[in-house]
């Protein structure tokens, strides 16, 4: 009986949907939101929600091959969205959306385990790292070995915007030797940990922008509530109607679209329409002066929030030594990307992503040397964050091998003009022109990576309510000296995601910065800020990965990813699936006696406490007056005990609270303990 009431009720739903189908006018114009694509990864076992754009009013059947069937129906503005049942772990599925006149089917849909990873450069890092300067331990064989078919991985796109938005672009990639190179190496590592021990289907979203702070990551609600923000958030309102006038008057450009173009080689042979200024043909006098090496958002011009393409143009005379002969020019760094010609004629270029830290030399023709006065022009394009020249004084020169004599390009001299604006996967063209430029609509506040909400509102929004279990975070290099800021900051970005995704508190675990010279290796201010970060372990169901111990105190960027993907996905393993017979956490300072001349600490997660055969350092200790002066500790069981001869009343301790301190401190399991500070 039950099996021919189900089977009369499907029949009925069969026939309600196939006759409205058949009574529809006009065209359906049926979409998803992009992350509803083939080889995508739904959350298991939860009504996870799918949602897109149609024709107004239009009825919409999704179907899952799983067995699960739901209606929907778009709204007035043809927005439409629903919510359907996933099973437990496994795949691979078909979804089919079907309207009257569409049906788009999504292909290799897995079941599985969905996290969002995010935050800025150490989590963009890819596997294959930013060479030759940023590498990662062991990529090559890592990238090798990356053959798991059940690991998905999604991409967001740089973007920015003034408010929320729904368009981004991005696309599910199965891990395969060809696609996990280029893909976040700490997310990478997390989910391979997890489908290693958890044998299910893993699905990586990946959105995040090197160097950004948080508060460019914070729903603007929650931003506005904070006192430090209420100012620059009441500027960006007032300057939306600028926005507005801008984004008209570039929607009448000239595109190229690069999520159009095959991805393999989308930035190939790019037309920026300035052929006429590279060659010399169009001349144009009142071009802007610009000294090289620079980048552009520190140049004072006018281009601090600048994306896009700027071509950069200098007469050169070479001596008459050089005529005739095969030259070398070096350009130092060009962030992000370049193409270089001389005389018209193109000798080099980097395009593509992950050049930005890369020296450039090219060889120049000695057909091309044949007068002494010379056109060199260098279109450089940045898709996001920093543009310009990134090397120093000297690091611009033009010579012939095995001779002495160089000629410095770098200095004045140099005129340039920008030719595109690049926002959301688009470059917009100005022309080749002065006055197409000049044309551009004023905006008194002009966004960039570091403006509050912007990576929010196009990195984040377009997101939700994707179902996640749960969001991993590498961030904090960005806010370092503003520590007292971060304490109230990170605990707010939590709260927005967590209150737009309407999951309650799902699981955010976070990295805390590694150990790194900023300028002054025995300054504090990354110790403050890894400090805020330990605090932020008082938000509910949040976990911190310590990395005193793998850190480069030379290099922002550390190699070791795969301890730091591993630790993230100890505290999911434990807290989130159950592994309670391991340890995840290192040794957190948990409280302190003062026993007249010493102070005693206490720790959690201090099973097996040591310090891996050697002295314990790092650890200060201060009196009455505030002055911290090196400490003899020592473990005793599961405490450390804190001295100095010269201070007979001490009242507070910290531990690895420089900005170049390693870890001397671990527990039985070998995780390292967070720094802090008794002073609250």
């Amino acid at each position: 009986m039950r099996q021919s009431n189900s089977l009369f009720l499907f029949l009925s739903f069969s026939f309600f949907i196939g006759f409205h189908f058949s009574c529809q006018q006009g065209p359906s114009n049926l979409s998803l939101s992009p992350i509803f694509s083939d080889h995508m990864v739904l959350q298991q076992e939860e009504h996870v929600p799918i949602w897109g754009t149609a024709a107004p009013y239009t009825k919409i059947s999704i179907e899952g091959s799983w067995g699960s069937l739901v209606g929907a129906k778009a709204n007035s503005e043809g927005q439409w969205d629903t919510e359907m049942l996933m099973p437990s772990a496994g795949g691979p599925f078909e979804l089919n959306i079907n309207t009257n006149d569409t049906t788009i089917t999504i292909k290799d849909v897995m079941a599985g385990e969905v996290w969002l990873c995010s935050g800025q450069s150490n989590m963009e890092m890819p596997l294959e790292g930013w060479l030759p300067k940023d590498s990662i331990t062991n990529s090559a064989t890592e990238i090798a070995d990356a053959n798991y078919p059940r690991i998905r991985m999604f991409t967001v796109k740089r973007a920015l915007d003034i408010v929320p938005i729904t368009e981004y672009t991005g696309s599910w990639k199965v891990c395969n030797t060809d696609n996990a190179g280029d893909f976040s190496a700490t997310a990478y590592f997390f989910g391979k940990s997890l489908h290693q021990k958890l044998n299910v289907p893993i699905g990586l979203i990946h959105t995040s922008w090197g160097g950004t702070p948080a508060e460019a990551w914070t729903e603007g609600n929650h931003l506005t509530s904070l006192k430090d923000y209420m100012n620059v958030m009441q500027k960006l309102e007032q300057a939306q109607p600028q926005r507005e006038a801008l984004n008209d008057w570039l929607s009448k450009r000239e595109v190229i679209d690069l999520s159009k173009l095959p991805e393999e080689n989308q930035w190939d042979n790019l037309d920026f329409k300035d052929e006429g200024l590279v060659s010399g043909r169009i001349v144009e006098n009142t071009l802007t002066n610009m000294t090289l090496p620079v980048m552009w958002e520190q140049a004072k011009v006018g281009m601090d929030a600048f994306d896009g393409a700027v071509l950069f143009r200098k007469e050169v005379t070479i001596p008459n030594a050089f005529l005739n002969q095969e030259l070398t020019l070096e350009l130092g760094a060009i962030d992000d990307m370049d193409e270089t010609y001389f005389n018209g004629v193109k000798v080099g270029g980097m395009m593509g992503i992950g050049h930005w830290n890369t020296k450039r030399v090219y060889t120049i023709p000695k057909e091309l040397t044949s007068k002494n006065k010379n056109l060199l022009a260098i279109r450089v394009v940045d898709n996001g964050g920093g543009g310009g020249f990134g090397g120093t004084k000297g690091s611009m020169s033009l010579y012939v091998k095995g001779q002495n004599e160089s000629l410095n390009l770098g200095g004045q001299g140099w005129n340039y003009l920008p030719t595109a604006e690049y926002a959301k996967d688009k470059f917009y063209l100005y022309g080749g022109t002065v006055a197409d430029f000049q044309n551009r609509p004023q905006v008194d506040m002009e966004l960039n990576a570091h403006t509050p909400t912007v990576l929010y509102n196009a990195m984040i929004a377009p997101l939700v309510p994707y179902a996640i279990k749960g969001a991993i975070w590498y961030q904090g290099e960005s806010n370092v000296k503003r520590d007292k800021q971060y304490e109230k900051l990170f605990p707010k970005m939590i709260e927005s995601w967590r209150s737009v995704w309407n999951q309650g508190d799902f699981p955010f675990y976070f990295v805390q910065i590694a150990p790194y010279n900023y300028g002054d290796s025995n300054a504090i201010a990354s110790a403050q800020l890894r400090d805020a970060q330990r605090k932020t372990l008082s938000v509910a169901n949040t976990g911190m990965a310590v990395t005193l111990d793998i850190g480069n105190t030379n290099n922002i960027h550390p190699a070791n990813k795969k301890d730091v993907g591993e630790r993230l996905a100890l505290w999911a393993m434990a807290k989130d699936y159950k592994q309670t017979d391991m340890m995840y956490s290192g040794p957190l300072y948990n409280g302190m006696k003062i026993e007249r001349y010493n102070i005693r600490l206490s720790f959690q997660f201090a099973d097996g406490l040591n310090s891996k055969g050697k002295a314990l350092t790092g650890f200060e200790i201060a009196g009455a007056n505030g002055l911290f002066l090196n400490a003899n500790a020592v473990i005793e069981g599961n405490e450390v005990i804190v001295t100095n001869a010269q201070i007979a009343n001490p009242i507070h301790v910290r531990y690895a609270f420089k900005n170049s301190s390693t870890a001397s401190l671990f527990n039985g399991a070998g995780l390292p303990a967070s720094s802090f500070s008794t002073e609250e």
